[in-house]
């Protein structure tokens, strides 16, 4: 999916994004084209609303055709290098594999629940109260896709909820 960095942060891959409240709308020039939503990096007071991870910077561009009577505009989505600053677009793995930053020193095994940790995932913490376990259950991206080796990234099935 395709969104807009709306935040003060650079963006880029493996980071994880949170709603940041707002869209754009005709992004590429088209009336019926989906609205971006504004996102901005994960941190510990925006990590209830985490909306995906960033697969990679995208700029628009515009293909100019000169026919007879007039000059038609296409715009489209490309893939770029680099980060992603204030008011430009990201492709963002919303749900589906994508390698995502992992707070250091972080022991996770396949199948566990990842949860945002301030831009970064962790492992989803769990209490137990009167003999019952019980794992937290907001800002979770997703499940882990391999055991954490110490890359700082990992890959996940993202399924943020």
């Amino acid at each position: 999916m395709h969104v807009h960095n709306s935040g003060s942060q650079a963006l880029e891959k493996g980071d994880l994004v949170c709603l940041a409240g707002g869209y754009q709308q005709n992004v590429l020039g088209e009336d019926d084209s989906e609205p971006l939503v504004n996102v901005q990096k994960a941190n510990a007071g925006n990590s209830q609303a985490v909306f995906g991870v960033v697969q990679y910077k995208v700029y628009i561009r515009e293909e100019v055709e000169e026919l007879e009577e007039e000059t038609i505009i296409t715009k489209s989505f490309r893939h770029a290098d680099g980060s992603a600053g204030f008011g430009e677009y990201l492709s963002v793995v919303v749900l589906g594999p994508a390698d995502v930053k992992i707070a250091s020193g972080e022991d996770i095994k396949v199948g566990e629940a990842i949860a945002a940790a301030d831009g970064v995932a962790r492992k989803v913490r769990t209490t137990e109260i009167n003999g019952i376990t019980i794992a937290e259950n907001t800002g979770i991206v997703g499940k882990a896709l391999e055991n954490a080796n110490g890359s700082g990234k990992l890959k996940v099935f993202v399924n943020c909820r």
